[in-house]
């Protein structure tokens, strides 16, 4: 009679395989979470919805109000009527660049 210290290879292997799967399970297993204080944490509502097929759209509006970074009083050396603008809104002008014209209807009986 011998006496052997290692189990035979083949019962060694089926061990070894079911103490894995065990483990294997037994991770695989969920534990109801709870806080430190010891209440359960209740799992967050989500919303589903089917799949769809279509464009992908990004809207947003906003309210709010805008600032110049430097505004400019524009004033004539003489009163009077305007006949025509020669720059639109949110035009860039330059130094002397002539912004309107005046009527001169009423300069031209005077002289």
């Amino acid at each position: 009679m011998t006496i052997r210290y290692f189990p035979r290879p083949k019962t060694f292997f089926t061990y070894t395989l079911l103490l894995l799967c065990l483990v294997l399970i037994l991770s695989c297993v969920k534990e109801e979470k709870k806080k430190k204080d010891g209440k359960k944490v209740r799992p967050s509502p989500v919303e589903v919805s089917s799949i769809e097929r279509g464009s992908i759209t990004l809207f947003r509006s906003f309210n709010g109000s805008l600032e110049p970074q430097a505004e400019f009083v524009v004033s004539p050396k003489i009163g009077g009527r305007v006949e025509r603008l020669t720059v639109n809104l949110s035009d860039t002008v330059t130094r002397g660049q002539v912004v309107a014209e005046l009527d001169d209807d009423e300069y031209l009986q005077e002289v």
